[in-house]
C-alpha cells in the first residue's frame, strides 16, 4: 500500500494488448444477428461488415475504408476471416471452422445471392428465382453466424452478451425491414 494519500487508487487495468482484443470486433449476439438479418432481408450482413471492419479500423489504425469493406465485403470477407483467425490464435481460443474456407463459402453464398435477385428482378425463371432468392437466405444466414461465433470468440464474449439487447434503431430497421418483407412478399404474389 502507498502512504501517499493523494494518490490515485490502483486497479486492476488490462493492457493495451488485451483491450485491443475486445475491441478488435464486432460482438453481437446470434439471437439479435438472427433477428436483424431476417427482419431485413439479409440486408444486416452489409452493416455487419462495415462494423467489423469500423472496429478493426479503430484498433489497427490501418488505413481501410469500412463502408466500401461492408458494401463490397465479397472483395474482403477472407482478409476479415484470417484477422478473425489470428486474433483467436492470439488468444490461444481453439474454434472449429477453417477461416479461409468459410469465406469462401460465404462468397460463394453471396454471389449466388446476388445474381438470384438480379434474376428475379428481371423476372427471369419467376417465381423460381424469387423463392430461391428467399431460400438462400437460410445458409447465408448460417455462414453469417458461424462467422460471428468465431468473432464473438476472438473477442472473448462467446455469447455475445454485451451486445444482446436491441435498440431503437434496432426496431427501426425491424420496421423498415417489415416493410420490405410485405413488399417482396406482394410481389411475388402479385407479378406485373
Amino acid at each position: 500500500m502507498n502512504s501517499n494519500p493523494y494518490q490515485a487508487p490502483q486497479s486492476n487495468q488490462l493492457t493495451d494488448v488485451d483491450a485491443s482484443d475486445e475491441l478488435m470486433f464486432y460482438v453481437v449476439s446470434k439471437r439479435k444477428f438472427l433477428v436483424l438479418f431476417v427482419a431485413t432481408l439479409g440486408l444486416y450482413g452489409v452493416y455487419w461488415a462495415y462494423k467489423n471492419w469500423q472496429r478493426y479500423k479503430a484498433v489497427s489504425n490501418e488505413k481501410v475504408i469500412p463502408i466500401l469493406r461492408g458494401f463490397f465485403q465479397i472483395f474482403f470477407t477472407h482478409s476479415l476471416f484470417m484477422k478473425v483467425q489470428a486474433s483467436l490464435e492470439k488468444r490461444g481460443v481453439d474454434f472449429a471452422w477453417s477461416a479461409k474456407g468459410h469465406a469462401t463459402w460465404l462468397v460463394i453464398l453471396l454471389i449466388i445471392s446476388n445474381l438470384l435477385d438480379r434474376l428475379a428482378m428481371k423476372s427471369i425463371g419467376s417465381p423460381h428465382t424469387d423463392f430461391a432468392s428467399f431460400l438462400i437466405m437460410i445458409p447465408l444466414l448460417l455462414a453469417y453466424l458461424k462467422a460471428q461465433e468465431a468473432i464473438n470468440r476472438a473477442c472473448g464474449d462467446a455469447q455475445g452478451t454485451s451486445n444482446d439487447h436491441f435498440t431503437g434503431a434496432n426496431l427501426a430497421w425491424i420496421a423498415f425491414g417489415l416493410i420490405l418483407w410485405g413488399l417482396s412478399i406482394y410481389g411475388v404474389l402479385n407479378p406485373t
